[in-house]
This record gives C-alpha cells, sequence and structure tokens, in this order.
C-alpha cells in the first residue's frame, strides 16, 4: 500500500519534495493556501531564477546558533550543486552558468522553472489542493492529522513547507510559524535578511539614485567589525540598498543575538567608495586635482573626478560653493579623502518582511534529525525557509530550500 504524504506549501522546498516523494512511490497532495502554488518562485532572482551556486560552501550561510553549522554542513554534503542540476535536468529543465558559478534557467526565466516543476507534478499525478489554510498539526500513534479551514485530512507523513514571512502577499505570511509555535517546538523569531537598510543620514535626499561600485561595513559602537561586502550599492532616500547591503543585512540579528543586544541604533554601516584605494593615496589625488585646476570652482574641477552629486554633497558637507581649488585649505582635503573612505550611515531599522529576500531565524536545526524529521513528532518535516539558516544572495537560499526538500521528501516516502 502506497505511503500517504501531505505537503503543506506549495514554494520551492514543498514542490520538489512532493516530487522526490512521489518519485519513492508515495501519494502525495500539496496543501496551498494561495490559489496557486509557485507563486514566490516567480519572483526569485529579479525573475530569472537563480537556482543554485557552483561555489557553494557552508561560509555562504549564516544562522544565530553556531552549533547548528554541523547540521548544515552534513545537508550540504547530502545535496551538491551538480545533484540539484540533475534534478532539474531530469525533469526537462535545461540550465546555463553565468558569472562562472550562477546557475540559472537557461532561459533566464523563472515561469520556467514553474512550468517545468508543474508538469512533472502532474506526470506525477501529485494533488494540489489550492485555498487550503492549514492550522493545526497533529500526531496520534502513527497517524498524522492535518485541520485546514475547509477539512480535514489524514497522513502518514507531513512535510511542513510553508516558507518564512518574506513577500507575504505570495504566501509567505508566517503561518508556518503558529504551527512551530503550536507544537512547542524551539525556534528563533523570524527577522527580516537580504534586505535595504534605513538609514539616518542628511545626504540620502542628495544621494538618492546614485549607483556606485564601494564596499560597505557593519560597524558596532566600539568600531568593531560586523560584515563587509563589496559590489554595486544603490543610495536611496530612505538609506542604502544593492545586493553587498542585502548580503551584510543578513549578519545584523545574528551579532546582536549572539552579543545580547536589541538596538540597531548601535551599529553603522561605513562606505568605502574607494576601497582599494589608501586613504592618503587618494588625498594626494583629490590634492593634485584641485592643484590643476586652482582657478575653477570645486564643483568645477571636481567634475569628472567624482559623480556631480557626490559634488553636491560634499559642497553642501564643507560649505564649498562657489570655492576655487586654490583656496581649500589641505586639512579640508584630507577630510574630504577620509569622508570618501569612511561615509558613515547610522541604521535606524532594516526594511521589512514586505521587502526582503529572505526570512531569518526559524526552527532552532536542533529540533530535526538529519533527514529534517523532527525528533519530537516522527514522520513529520520542516523544510526551507522555515529553518533557522539564512544563505547569501546569488543562489544560495534557493539550493538550502530544494536540497531540504529532496532530502525530506525521500525520507518521508520510505
Amino acid at each position: 500500500m502506497k505511503k500517504r504524504v501531505l505537503v503543506i506549501g506549495g514554494g520551492a522546498s514543498g514542490i520538489v519534495a512532493a516530487i522526490v516523494a512521489a518519485r519513492h512511490g508515495a501519494s502525495v497532495s500539496i496543501l496551498e493556501h494561495q490559489d496557486k502554488i509557485g507563486k514566490k518562485l516567480l519572483l526569485t532572482g529579479n525573475g530569472k531564477c537563480n537556482l543554485t551556486n557552483l561555489n557553494l560552501g557552508s561560509s555562504n550561510y549564516v544562522t544565530t546558533n553556531h552549533e547548528d553549522m554541523d547540521f548544515i554542513n552534513h545537508a550540504l554534503k547530502a545535496y551538491s550543486p551538480q545533484q540539484v542540476i540533475s534534478f532539474f535536468h531530469s525533469i526537462g529543465l535545461r540550465t546555463t552558468v553565468l558569472r562562472d558559478s550562477y546557475v540559472y534557467p537557461e532561459t533566464e526565466a523563472s515561469a520556467s522553472v514553474v512550468s517545468a516543476l508543474l508538469r512533472e507534478l502532474q506526470k506525477l499525478h501529485v494533488e494540489i489542493l489550492t485555498n487550503q489554510h492549514v492550522s493545526s498539526i497533529s500526531k496520534k500513534d502513527n497517524h498524522i492529522c492535518i485541520i485546514s479551514d475547509k477539512q480535514s485530512f489524514g497522513a502518514d507523513s507531513v512535510i511542513v513547507a510553508c516558507g518564512g514571512k518574506s513577500y507575504p502577499k505570495t504566501g509567505s505570511d508566517g503561518s508556518g510559524f503558529d504551527l512551530l509555535r503550536q507544537m512547542h517546538l524551539q525556534y528563533v523569531e523570524p527577522y527580516p535578511a537580504l534586505t535595504s537598510l534605513i538609514c539616518n543620514h542628511n545626504g540620502c535626499k542628495i544621494l538618492s539614485g546614485m549607483r556606485n561600485q564601494a564596499s560597505v561595513s557593519i560597524l558596532d559602537s566600539k568600531h568593531s567589525m560586523v560584515a563587509s561586502d563589496y559590489g554595486q550599492i544603490q543610495f536611496t532616500d530612505y538609506g542604502i540598498s544593492g545586493i553587498p547591503v542585502f548580503q551584510v543585512s543578513s549578519k545584523i540579528y545574528p551579532y546582536l543575538l549572539k552579543h545580547k543586544k536589541t538596538c540597531l541604533t548601535d551599529l553603522t554601516a561605513r562606505i568605502d567608495l574607494f576601497p582599494y584605494a589608501e586613504e592618503e593615496k587618494l588625498f594626494l589625488q583629490l590634492d593634485r586635482q584641485l592643484n590643476e585646476y586652482h582657478s575653477f570652482s570645486f564643483e568645477e574641477a571636481m567634475s569628472g573626478f567624482l559623480h556631480k552629486k557626490w559634488i553636491q554633497f560634499l559642497t553642501s558637507k564643507y560649505g564649498l560653493s562657489n570655492k576655487k581649488g586654490k583656496e581649500i585649505r589641505k586639512s579640508i582635503i584630507k577630510q574630504l579623502a577620509h569622508d570618501l573612505k569612511n561615509l558613515d550611515f547610522p541604521i535606524r531599522e532594516l526594511k521589512g518582511f514586505d521587502f526582503c529576500q529572505v526570512t531569518g531565524g526559524g526552527l532552532d536545526l536542533s529540533e530535526l534529525t538529519p533527514d529534517f524529521e523532527l525528533k519530537k513528532y516522527p514522520s513529520v518535516f520542516i523544510t526551507g525557509e522555515l529553518l533557522n539558516i539564512t544563505g547569501d544572495c546569488g543562489g544560495y537560499n534557493l539550493h538550502w530550500a530544494f536540497l531540504s526538500g529532496m532530502i525530506a521528501g525521500k525520507k518521508a516516502a520510505d
């Protein structure tokens, strides 16, 4: 007799879990509380769907509990990027590698990924039940009961793949955390990860719209480094954004929890617009530029060296409007060089769940076996974004979603 497997949630990990469970002989149903499955998957990678990354390791993931790293390492070894790629090839999806390691569908369209997954679900006769709002999971002996707002279901195994709280309009509304609470499981309160930083800085309005290749570092109140990254930073009217900002944002809450701090305002984002130049060298370059065009205004002399918005920002800060190059003191030039290397944006808050790419926090991994099965509730599995692990940008979070779904799906069907 076929094993009955229910998957709660039709996102990345839930769909893959359902496919793997069905391939291993189970009778599978997906319970999705939206009107269709795969909605969030359509948005990933700006609609291109970065499936995985060939340069993948535990250093690409962060958790609030360092002891979880053994679990993470074990899981990453179980399913490599090549195995994830092979899975997608097995459902008729061709892939391509961009920028040396980023794996995308060859079409570079997330819709192709969702279509291939839906086709495979149909091929395997996986039942998809939409608009099902699951409110409870209970277990008696070897029987699991799931109750939704429409009906109750019985199963031999259940995979909880509800997603986190990011992009709640796609279905990730945090309902999975309600189920974790009901089952009295240990978890870290969810927080926005891979998101922008809202900052207290007078220059935000002037610099809004700017994009610069630069480094960003998060510093604590003692100026110790919390995290850093390099890439294209976007300046907005509320603060800073862009991939490197997303990367460092995910390290903020783990740092606060580790050091038992609660105040985001103790942290500062420091921008270095010239990360490959020493401050003294930058000073000499600025000094040379102003000497070369000593009879021109600061704005005119700096044209071609800095973007006009940065010139406007520095002119406003130091009162340099209409001052000629020869009138600007060496001490001011040194300060300009320092600012361009150490532009501090005091952090007020992180952009919330409506804007973040993934959810940080989640189920403590110590609650799970290596097969993503709950120790307290055998035959109940938790996957994907509900777990206390966050990957970097670049396909790492989808890889985690897929591998957790694959491991849980296989075990649930056994």
